[in-house]
């Protein structure tokens, strides 16, 4: 129906949108020559831009392996937390972020999932469901000061 098609438009374009603010937030900073040569969790370091705002971690929800339970076929999917240290500095972070509607997922995504992070064995990976997303929504952002207005 026409209603479901502008639900559906409308869930593609928040997804879009979020991704755009993860672009926006490992990247730009960059770009222009903003980022700290911290090499330990850059994208972290600028998420976090006071002691109440969430960690990457948090944002995200991080849940334990093994506390997800998904109705078959789907498979849970978690983060990869990869430490930094030791590894040689680089201006762009070792972060892979994926952003679904849940995270339990059919087992042909969770092979693709699979097969990033054994190709990138050096670089987290942050799996970003509807939860995470309106987090990071539901934060203040100086950047886009009317986004929560327009996401609610």
């Amino acid at each position: 129906s026409a209603s479901g098609k502008i639900i559906a438009g409308f869930a593609l374009a928040t997804l879009a949108f979020a991704q755009i603010i993860l672009f926006y937030l490992t990247y730009l900073p960059y770009f222009f020559g903003k980022a700290s040569d911290d090499t330990q969790a850059p994208l972290e370091n600028y998420l976090q831009r006071s002691k109440l705002d969430p960690t990457l971690e948090e944002l995200t929800g991080n849940p334990p392996v093994g506390s997800i339970s998904c109705p078959p076929p789907l498979i849970p999917i978690y983060d990869r937390v990869v430490n930094q240290y030791g590894l040689p500095p680089r201006k762009i972070p070792r972060n892979i972020h994926v952003s679904m509607k849940d995270r339990c997922m059919p087992p042909d995504i969770v092979d693709a999932t699979h097969a990033w992070k054994e190709a990138f064995p050096y670089h987290s990976f942050y799996f970003h469901d509807d939860k995470a997303v309106d987090k990071l929504f539901a934060l203040e952002w100086k950047e886009f000061p009317h986004l929560n207005k327009f996401m609610k």
